[in-house]
Protein backbone atom coordinates (compact mmCIF):
# COMPACT_ATOMS: atom_id res chain seq x y z
CA UNK A 1 0.00 0.00 0.00
CA UNK A 2 2.77 2.44 0.94
CA UNK A 3 4.52 1.79 -2.39
CA UNK A 4 1.40 2.91 -4.26
CA UNK A 5 1.52 6.39 -2.69
CA UNK A 6 3.36 8.79 -4.97
CA UNK A 7 5.57 11.64 -3.71
CA UNK A 8 3.00 14.13 -5.02
CA UNK A 9 0.20 12.47 -3.04
CA UNK A 10 2.37 12.41 0.05
CA UNK A 11 3.15 16.09 -0.40
CA UNK A 12 -0.54 16.96 -0.79
CA UNK A 13 -1.29 15.11 2.44
CA UNK A 14 1.39 17.19 4.18
CA UNK A 15 -0.20 20.34 2.75
CA UNK A 16 -3.54 19.19 4.16
CA UNK A 17 -1.98 18.72 7.61
CA UNK A 18 -0.33 22.14 7.44
CA UNK A 19 -3.58 23.77 6.31
CA UNK A 20 -5.15 22.62 9.59
CA UNK A 21 -3.11 25.26 11.45
CA UNK A 22 -4.61 28.33 9.77
CA UNK A 23 -7.98 26.58 9.41
CA UNK A 24 -8.24 25.90 13.12
CA UNK A 25 -6.97 29.33 14.11
CA UNK A 26 -9.47 30.99 11.76
CA UNK A 27 -12.35 29.42 13.69
CA UNK A 28 -11.66 31.16 16.99
CA UNK A 29 -14.72 33.36 17.59
CA UNK A 30 -13.06 36.51 18.90
CA UNK A 31 -12.89 39.49 16.56
CA UNK A 32 -9.64 41.44 16.37
CA UNK A 33 -9.61 44.87 18.03
CA UNK A 34 -9.24 46.66 14.68
CA UNK A 35 -11.98 44.67 12.97
CA UNK A 36 -14.62 46.87 14.58
CA UNK A 37 -13.46 50.14 13.10
CA UNK A 38 -12.96 48.43 9.73
CA UNK A 39 -16.63 47.44 9.96
CA UNK A 40 -17.55 51.03 10.79
CA UNK A 41 -15.69 52.32 7.75
CA UNK A 42 -17.49 49.82 5.52
CA UNK A 43 -20.81 50.97 6.96
CA UNK A 44 -19.86 54.63 6.43
CA UNK A 45 -18.94 54.08 2.77
CA UNK A 46 -22.12 52.12 2.07
CA UNK A 47 -24.38 54.67 3.77
CA UNK A 48 -22.68 57.78 2.38
CA UNK A 49 -21.78 56.26 -0.99
CA UNK A 50 -18.40 57.91 -0.66
CA UNK A 51 -15.15 57.49 1.26
CA UNK A 52 -14.39 59.74 4.23
CA UNK A 53 -11.90 62.56 3.74
CA UNK A 54 -11.93 63.63 7.40
CA UNK A 55 -11.99 61.31 10.39
CA UNK A 56 -15.65 60.85 11.45
CA UNK A 57 -15.05 58.53 14.41
CA UNK A 58 -12.73 60.18 16.95
CA UNK A 59 -13.15 63.26 19.12
CA UNK A 60 -10.08 64.97 17.70
CA UNK A 61 -11.24 64.13 14.19
CA UNK A 62 -14.59 65.78 14.75
CA UNK A 63 -13.26 68.73 16.76
CA UNK A 64 -10.20 69.48 14.63
CA UNK A 65 -11.46 68.19 11.24
CA UNK A 66 -8.34 66.09 10.79
CA UNK A 67 -7.88 64.70 7.26
CA UNK A 68 -8.00 60.93 7.18
CA UNK A 69 -7.58 58.32 4.44
CA UNK A 70 -9.58 55.08 4.61
CA UNK A 71 -6.97 53.22 2.60
CA UNK A 72 -8.69 49.81 2.93
CA UNK A 73 -12.16 51.01 1.98
CA UNK A 74 -12.80 48.23 -0.56
CA UNK A 75 -12.28 45.21 1.75
CA UNK A 76 -14.07 47.13 4.49
CA UNK A 77 -17.18 47.15 2.30
CA UNK A 78 -16.84 43.38 1.86
CA UNK A 79 -16.35 42.92 5.60
CA UNK A 80 -19.42 45.00 6.38
CA UNK A 81 -21.45 43.08 3.78
CA UNK A 82 -20.49 39.78 5.44
CA UNK A 83 -21.66 41.19 8.78
CA UNK A 84 -24.92 42.38 7.27
CA UNK A 85 -25.56 38.95 5.78
CA UNK A 86 -24.86 36.81 8.85
CA UNK A 87 -23.66 38.93 11.75
CA UNK A 88 -20.47 37.91 13.54
CA UNK A 89 -20.59 34.36 12.07
CA UNK A 90 -20.53 36.04 8.65
CA UNK A 91 -17.34 37.88 9.62
CA UNK A 92 -15.80 34.55 10.69
CA UNK A 93 -16.79 33.05 7.33
CA UNK A 94 -15.16 36.02 5.60
CA UNK A 95 -12.04 35.36 7.67
CA UNK A 96 -12.09 31.76 6.41
CA UNK A 97 -11.99 32.98 2.83
CA UNK A 98 -9.08 35.33 3.51
CA UNK A 99 -7.09 32.72 5.44
CA UNK A 100 -7.67 30.09 2.76
CA UNK A 101 -6.58 32.46 0.00
CA UNK A 102 -3.43 33.43 1.88
CA UNK A 103 -2.34 29.90 2.76
CA UNK A 104 -3.17 28.60 -0.72
CA UNK A 105 -1.14 31.37 -2.39
CA UNK A 106 1.87 30.86 -0.13
CA UNK A 107 1.75 27.05 -0.45
CA UNK A 108 1.52 27.28 -4.24
CA UNK A 109 4.41 29.74 -4.37
CA UNK A 110 6.74 27.75 -2.13
CA UNK A 111 5.89 24.43 -3.82
CA UNK A 112 5.50 25.73 -7.38
CA UNK A 113 8.72 24.11 -8.63
CA UNK A 114 8.64 21.11 -6.30
CA UNK A 115 6.94 17.78 -6.68
CA UNK A 116 7.17 17.05 -2.98
CA UNK A 117 10.76 17.62 -1.86
CA UNK A 118 11.17 17.08 1.86
CA UNK A 119 13.30 20.23 2.09
CA UNK A 120 10.62 22.38 0.51
CA UNK A 121 7.87 20.80 2.62
CA UNK A 122 9.92 21.49 5.76
CA UNK A 123 10.33 25.12 4.71
CA UNK A 124 6.59 25.40 4.02
CA UNK A 125 5.85 23.95 7.45
CA UNK A 126 7.91 26.66 9.13
CA UNK A 127 6.31 29.36 6.97
CA UNK A 128 2.86 28.08 7.94
CA UNK A 129 3.69 28.42 11.63
CA UNK A 130 4.59 32.08 11.12
CA UNK A 131 1.27 32.66 9.34
CA UNK A 132 -0.82 31.56 12.33
CA UNK A 133 -0.94 35.01 14.03
CA UNK A 134 -1.92 36.57 10.67
CA UNK A 135 -5.08 34.48 10.43
CA UNK A 136 -7.45 37.32 11.27
CA UNK A 137 -10.04 39.25 9.27
CA UNK A 138 -7.52 42.01 8.47
CA UNK A 139 -6.64 43.66 5.13
CA UNK A 140 -3.02 42.52 5.37
CA UNK A 141 -4.10 39.28 3.67
CA UNK A 142 -4.26 41.13 0.35
CA UNK A 143 -0.71 42.39 0.83
CA UNK A 144 0.56 38.89 1.61
CA UNK A 145 -1.10 37.46 -1.50
CA UNK A 146 -0.08 40.25 -3.88
CA UNK A 147 3.46 40.55 -2.53
CA UNK A 148 3.85 36.81 -3.03
CA UNK A 149 2.62 37.12 -6.64
CA UNK A 150 4.97 40.07 -7.20
CA UNK A 151 7.88 38.03 -5.89
CA UNK A 152 6.88 35.18 -8.18
CA UNK A 153 6.82 37.51 -11.21
CA UNK A 154 10.20 39.02 -10.28
CA UNK A 155 11.83 35.59 -9.94
CA UNK A 156 10.33 34.42 -13.23
CA UNK A 157 11.62 37.54 -14.99
CA UNK A 158 15.06 36.96 -13.56
CA UNK A 159 14.88 33.37 -14.80
CA UNK A 160 14.46 34.58 -18.38
CA UNK A 161 10.75 35.18 -18.85
CA UNK A 162 9.96 38.39 -20.78
CA UNK A 163 8.58 41.28 -18.76
CA UNK A 164 5.47 41.61 -20.95
CA UNK A 165 4.12 38.36 -19.48
CA UNK A 166 3.66 40.08 -16.14
CA UNK A 167 1.70 43.16 -17.17
CA UNK A 168 -1.21 41.65 -15.28
CA UNK A 169 0.55 43.25 -12.31
CA UNK A 170 -0.66 46.68 -13.47
CA UNK A 171 -4.38 46.08 -12.78
CA UNK A 172 -3.33 44.09 -9.71
CA UNK A 173 -1.57 47.15 -8.30
CA UNK A 174 -4.52 49.39 -9.17
CA UNK A 175 -6.66 47.03 -7.09
CA UNK A 176 -4.04 46.70 -4.35
CA UNK A 177 -3.99 50.48 -3.79
CA UNK A 178 -7.66 50.20 -2.80
CA UNK A 179 -7.11 47.18 -0.56
CA UNK A 180 -4.13 47.85 1.70
CA UNK A 181 -1.47 50.48 2.20
CA UNK A 182 1.49 48.08 2.04
CA UNK A 183 1.46 47.88 -1.75
CA UNK A 184 4.77 49.75 -1.50
CA UNK A 185 6.31 46.47 -0.34
CA UNK A 186 5.67 45.09 -3.82
CA UNK A 187 7.48 48.08 -5.29
CA UNK A 188 10.42 47.20 -3.08
CA UNK A 189 10.55 43.66 -4.47
CA UNK A 190 10.28 44.82 -8.09
CA UNK A 191 12.74 47.65 -7.50
CA UNK A 192 15.29 45.31 -5.95
CA UNK A 193 15.01 43.02 -8.96
CA UNK A 194 15.58 46.01 -11.23
CA UNK A 195 18.61 47.32 -9.31
CA UNK A 196 20.24 43.90 -9.06
CA UNK A 197 19.59 43.35 -12.78
CA UNK A 198 21.35 46.63 -13.61
CA UNK A 199 24.32 45.73 -11.42
CA UNK A 200 24.55 42.28 -12.97
CA UNK A 201 24.44 43.68 -16.50
CA UNK A 202 27.19 46.16 -15.68
CA UNK A 203 29.31 43.42 -14.19
CA UNK A 204 28.45 41.18 -17.13
CA UNK A 205 30.24 43.57 -19.48
CA UNK A 206 33.50 42.46 -17.91
CA UNK A 207 32.54 38.81 -17.86
CA UNK A 208 31.72 38.43 -14.15
CA UNK A 209 28.23 37.01 -14.49
CA UNK A 210 26.15 35.51 -17.30
CA UNK A 211 23.74 37.62 -19.32
CA UNK A 212 20.71 38.88 -17.40
CA UNK A 213 17.27 39.81 -18.77
CA UNK A 214 16.79 43.35 -20.20
CA UNK A 215 15.99 45.87 -17.49
CA UNK A 216 14.16 48.53 -19.51
CA UNK A 217 10.97 46.45 -19.98
CA UNK A 218 10.96 45.72 -16.26
CA UNK A 219 11.44 49.41 -15.50
CA UNK A 220 8.46 50.19 -17.74
CA UNK A 221 6.37 47.60 -15.88
CA UNK A 222 7.40 49.02 -12.50
CA UNK A 223 6.51 52.53 -13.66
CA UNK A 224 3.12 51.40 -14.94
CA UNK A 225 2.40 49.66 -11.62
CA UNK A 226 3.31 52.84 -9.76
CA UNK A 227 1.01 54.98 -11.90
CA UNK A 228 -1.78 52.42 -11.49
CA UNK A 229 -1.83 52.99 -7.73
CA UNK A 230 -3.19 56.51 -8.31
CA UNK A 231 -6.50 54.94 -9.40
CA UNK A 232 -8.01 55.23 -5.94
CA UNK A 233 -10.41 57.72 -4.34
CA UNK A 234 -7.56 59.60 -2.64
CA UNK A 235 -5.07 59.63 -5.53
CA UNK A 236 -1.74 61.11 -4.38
CA UNK A 237 -2.97 61.54 -0.77
CA UNK A 238 -2.55 57.79 -0.36
CA UNK A 239 1.21 58.31 -0.36
CA UNK A 240 0.87 60.76 2.53
CA UNK A 241 -0.31 57.81 4.63
CA UNK A 242 2.65 55.76 3.41
CA UNK A 243 4.96 58.53 4.59
CA UNK A 244 3.19 58.77 7.95
CA UNK A 245 3.61 55.08 8.65
CA UNK A 246 7.23 55.16 7.51
CA UNK A 247 8.22 58.11 9.70
CA UNK A 248 6.05 57.69 12.82
CA UNK A 249 8.07 55.13 14.76
CA UNK A 250 6.54 55.79 18.17
CA UNK A 251 3.85 53.16 17.62
CA UNK A 252 6.59 50.54 17.35
CA UNK A 253 7.26 50.98 21.06
CA UNK A 254 3.70 50.71 22.36
CA UNK A 255 1.59 48.59 19.97
CA UNK A 256 2.26 44.86 20.19
CA UNK A 257 1.75 43.99 16.51
CA UNK A 258 4.08 46.83 15.50
CA UNK A 259 6.79 45.84 17.98
CA UNK A 260 9.67 43.46 17.18
CA UNK A 261 8.86 39.73 17.38
CA UNK A 262 8.59 38.48 20.94
CA UNK A 263 10.15 35.05 21.48
CA UNK A 264 7.57 34.14 24.12
CA UNK A 265 5.28 33.44 21.16
CA UNK A 266 6.23 30.13 19.56
CA UNK A 267 5.65 31.18 15.94
CA UNK A 268 8.55 33.65 16.13
CA UNK A 269 10.93 30.74 16.71
CA UNK A 270 9.85 29.40 13.31
CA UNK A 271 10.82 32.74 11.76
CA UNK A 272 14.27 32.62 13.38
CA UNK A 273 14.78 29.05 12.21
CA UNK A 274 13.91 30.01 8.63
CA UNK A 275 16.15 33.07 8.62
CA UNK A 276 19.11 31.13 10.00
CA UNK A 277 18.52 28.27 7.56
CA UNK A 278 18.26 30.68 4.62
CA UNK A 279 21.40 32.48 5.75
CA UNK A 280 23.27 29.18 5.83
CA UNK A 281 22.07 28.28 2.33
CA UNK A 282 23.10 31.72 1.06
CA UNK A 283 26.61 31.19 2.42
CA UNK A 284 26.80 27.72 0.81
CA UNK A 285 25.73 29.21 -2.52
CA UNK A 286 28.42 31.95 -2.22
CA UNK A 287 26.01 34.81 -1.65
CA UNK A 288 23.92 35.10 -4.82
CA UNK A 289 23.31 38.82 -5.16
CA UNK A 290 19.52 39.02 -5.49
CA UNK A 291 18.70 36.27 -3.01
CA UNK A 292 21.14 37.61 -0.40
CA UNK A 293 19.96 41.22 -0.73
CA UNK A 294 16.33 40.13 -0.57
CA UNK A 295 17.00 38.01 2.52
CA UNK A 296 18.75 40.86 4.34
CA UNK A 297 15.87 43.26 3.63
CA UNK A 298 13.25 40.71 4.64
CA UNK A 299 15.13 39.89 7.85
CA UNK A 300 15.34 43.57 8.80
CA UNK A 301 11.62 44.16 8.17
CA UNK A 302 10.39 41.00 9.88
CA UNK A 303 12.63 41.43 12.93
CA UNK A 304 11.60 45.07 13.21
CA UNK A 305 7.86 44.49 13.26
CA UNK A 306 5.79 41.50 14.38
CA UNK A 307 3.20 42.22 11.70
CA UNK A 308 5.73 41.57 8.92
CA UNK A 309 7.04 38.18 10.03
CA UNK A 310 5.25 36.59 7.07
CA UNK A 311 7.52 38.48 4.66
CA UNK A 312 10.70 37.26 6.32
CA UNK A 313 9.48 33.67 6.37
CA UNK A 314 8.31 33.57 2.73
CA UNK A 315 11.54 35.16 1.48
CA UNK A 316 13.60 32.76 3.58
CA UNK A 317 11.76 29.80 2.03
CA UNK A 318 12.47 31.19 -1.44
CA UNK A 319 16.16 31.59 -0.68
CA UNK A 320 16.37 28.05 0.67
CA UNK A 321 14.75 26.47 -2.39
CA UNK A 322 16.64 28.61 -4.92
CA UNK A 323 20.04 28.20 -3.32
CA UNK A 324 19.51 24.44 -3.17
CA UNK A 325 18.19 24.52 -6.75
CA UNK A 326 15.18 22.41 -5.81
CA UNK A 327 13.21 21.81 -9.01
CA UNK A 328 10.83 19.11 -10.14
CA UNK A 329 9.13 19.10 -13.55
CA UNK A 330 6.07 17.47 -11.95
CA UNK A 331 4.96 20.33 -9.73
CA UNK A 332 2.00 19.85 -7.43
CA UNK A 333 -1.29 20.60 -9.22
CA UNK A 334 -3.14 23.71 -8.11
CA UNK A 335 -6.42 21.83 -7.92
CA UNK A 336 -4.82 19.39 -5.49
CA UNK A 337 -3.67 22.24 -3.28
CA UNK A 338 -7.15 23.78 -3.36
CA UNK A 339 -8.72 20.47 -2.39
CA UNK A 340 -6.29 20.02 0.50
CA UNK A 341 -7.03 23.50 1.87
CA UNK A 342 -10.81 23.09 1.59
CA UNK A 343 -10.69 19.67 3.25
CA UNK A 344 -8.68 21.10 6.15
CA UNK A 345 -11.23 23.88 6.64
CA UNK A 346 -14.09 21.37 6.59
CA UNK A 347 -12.40 19.09 9.13
CA UNK A 348 -11.57 22.01 11.43
CA UNK A 349 -15.21 23.11 11.38
CA UNK A 350 -16.49 19.60 12.18
CA UNK A 351 -14.06 19.18 15.09
CA UNK A 352 -14.94 22.65 16.35
CA UNK A 353 -18.63 21.82 16.55
CA UNK A 354 -18.19 18.34 18.00
CA UNK A 355 -15.36 19.00 20.43
CA UNK A 356 -16.21 19.56 24.12
CA UNK A 357 -15.92 23.07 25.49
CA UNK A 358 -15.36 24.82 22.19
CA UNK A 359 -18.93 25.67 21.26
CA UNK A 360 -18.93 29.20 22.67
CA UNK A 361 -20.43 31.64 20.22
CA UNK A 362 -18.89 34.90 19.12
CA UNK A 363 -21.44 36.92 21.10
CA UNK A 364 -20.50 35.23 24.38
CA UNK A 365 -16.77 35.62 23.74
CA UNK A 366 -17.17 39.31 23.03
CA UNK A 367 -19.19 39.86 26.18
CA UNK A 368 -16.26 38.38 28.07
CA UNK A 369 -13.54 40.42 26.35
CA UNK A 370 -15.15 43.67 25.22
CA UNK A 371 -17.12 46.24 27.27
CA UNK A 372 -20.55 45.11 26.04
CA UNK A 373 -22.27 45.83 29.37
CA UNK A 374 -20.65 49.25 29.69
CA UNK A 375 -21.74 50.16 26.18
CA UNK A 376 -25.31 49.15 27.03
CA UNK A 377 -25.21 51.37 30.12
CA UNK A 378 -23.82 54.37 28.22
CA UNK A 379 -26.34 53.98 25.44
CA UNK A 380 -29.20 53.87 27.92
CA UNK A 381 -28.22 56.63 30.36
CA UNK A 382 -26.10 58.82 28.03
CA UNK A 383 -23.90 60.66 30.55
CA UNK A 384 -22.28 63.68 28.90
CA UNK A 385 -18.92 63.02 27.27
CA UNK A 386 -16.38 63.16 25.90
CA UNK A 387 -15.21 59.63 26.61
CA UNK A 388 -11.71 58.62 27.67
CA UNK A 389 -11.20 55.01 26.61
CA UNK A 390 -8.46 52.42 26.51
CA UNK A 391 -6.58 52.02 23.22
CA UNK A 392 -7.63 48.37 22.78
CA UNK A 393 -11.33 49.23 23.02
CA UNK A 394 -11.37 52.17 20.64
CA UNK A 395 -12.28 50.15 17.57
CA UNK A 396 -15.11 48.36 19.36
CA UNK A 397 -16.54 51.67 20.58
CA UNK A 398 -16.41 53.16 17.09
CA UNK A 399 -18.64 50.33 15.90
CA UNK A 400 -20.94 49.81 18.89
CA UNK A 401 -21.17 53.30 20.42
CA UNK A 402 -20.87 55.88 17.61
CA UNK A 403 -22.67 58.53 19.71
CA UNK A 404 -19.47 58.86 21.77
CA UNK A 405 -16.51 59.75 19.51
CA UNK A 406 -13.52 57.79 20.80
CA UNK A 407 -10.48 59.28 22.43
CA UNK A 408 -8.08 56.72 20.96
CA UNK A 409 -8.16 53.64 18.72
CA UNK A 410 -5.91 51.48 16.56
CA UNK A 411 -5.44 53.99 13.72
CA UNK A 412 -2.04 55.07 15.01
CA UNK A 413 -1.15 57.36 12.11
CA UNK A 414 -4.23 59.50 12.77
CA UNK A 415 -3.24 60.45 16.32
CA UNK A 416 0.46 61.05 15.84
CA UNK A 417 3.34 59.94 17.99
CA UNK A 418 2.99 62.50 20.78
CA UNK A 419 -0.70 61.88 21.47
CA UNK A 420 -0.27 58.11 21.16
CA UNK A 421 2.62 58.00 23.61
CA UNK A 422 0.78 60.28 26.04
CA UNK A 423 -2.27 58.01 26.03
CA UNK A 424 -0.19 54.92 26.78
CA UNK A 425 1.70 56.77 29.50
CA UNK A 426 -1.58 57.84 31.10
CA UNK A 427 -2.93 54.30 31.20
CA UNK A 428 0.39 53.20 32.71
CA UNK A 429 0.01 55.78 35.49
CA UNK A 430 2.48 58.35 34.11
CA UNK A 431 1.49 62.01 33.85
CA UNK A 432 -2.03 61.34 35.03
CA UNK A 433 -2.72 65.00 35.92
CA UNK A 434 -1.27 66.39 32.68
CA UNK A 435 -3.22 64.54 29.98
CA UNK A 436 -5.57 67.12 28.40
CA UNK A 437 -7.80 64.40 26.94
CA UNK A 438 -8.31 62.93 30.41
CA UNK A 439 -8.87 66.32 32.05
CA UNK A 440 -11.55 67.17 29.47
CA UNK A 441 -13.29 63.78 29.73
CA UNK A 442 -16.84 63.34 30.99
CA UNK A 443 -16.74 59.52 30.97
CA UNK A 444 -13.90 57.13 31.84
CA UNK A 445 -14.22 53.62 30.41
CA UNK A 446 -11.71 51.46 32.24
CA UNK A 447 -10.79 47.74 32.10
CA UNK A 448 -11.89 46.19 35.38
CA UNK A 449 -8.39 44.99 36.20
CA UNK A 450 -7.25 48.64 36.25
CA UNK A 451 -9.96 49.77 38.66
CA UNK A 452 -7.94 49.72 41.90
CA UNK A 453 -4.97 51.52 40.38
CA UNK A 454 -7.30 54.09 38.87
CA UNK A 455 -9.11 54.68 42.17
CA UNK A 456 -5.78 55.44 43.82
CA UNK A 457 -4.93 57.90 41.07
CA UNK A 458 -8.33 59.53 41.42
CA UNK A 459 -7.85 59.96 45.15
CA UNK A 460 -4.52 61.64 44.54
CA UNK A 461 -6.16 63.95 41.98
CA UNK A 462 -9.02 65.00 44.28
CA UNK A 463 -11.44 62.13 43.55
CA UNK A 464 -14.00 63.98 41.47
CA UNK A 465 -15.26 60.71 39.96
CA UNK A 466 -17.67 57.98 41.00
CA UNK A 467 -18.40 54.49 39.68
CA UNK A 468 -21.57 54.57 37.58
CA UNK A 469 -21.39 51.03 36.20
CA UNK A 470 -19.25 47.97 36.84
CA UNK A 471 -19.27 44.44 35.48
CA UNK A 472 -16.75 41.65 34.99
CA UNK A 473 -15.09 43.42 32.06
CA UNK A 474 -15.30 47.20 32.44
CA UNK A 475 -15.95 50.06 34.84
CA UNK A 476 -17.61 53.34 33.89
CA UNK A 477 -16.61 56.43 35.88
CA UNK A 478 -18.57 59.68 35.68
CA UNK A 479 -17.93 63.00 37.48
CA UNK A 480 -19.46 63.63 40.91
CA UNK A 481 -22.11 66.29 40.39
Amino acid sequence: MSQSITPRQRALFVVFLLALFPAGNALQPRMDEDTWWHLAVGKYVVEHRDVPTEDPFSRIGQDEHIPWVAYSWLPEIALYASHQLAGLPGVIAFRHLLDSLTFLTVAWFVLRQSGGSRIVLAALALVTLTLVPMMLERPWHYTIVLTTLTLHATLEWRSGQPAWKFWWLVPAYALWANLHIQFVLGFGVMGLGLCVGIVERMRGHVGWVPKTPPTLPWLALLTACFLATFFNPYHVRLYVVVWEYATQTGALRVVRELAPPDLQFWWNWALLALLLWAGYESVRARFPLFETALLIIAAVLSLRMQRDIWFGSIVAAVVITRCRRVQDPQALPLRGLIAAVLLALLLARVVWHLGPGVDRGADRVHREQYPVGAVTYLREYRPPGPIFNHFNWGGYLIWSLPEYPVGMDGRTNLYGEERLQRAFDTWNGIGWDADPDLLAAGVLLVPVEMKLALLEKLRQAGNRWRVAHEDEVAVVFVPIR
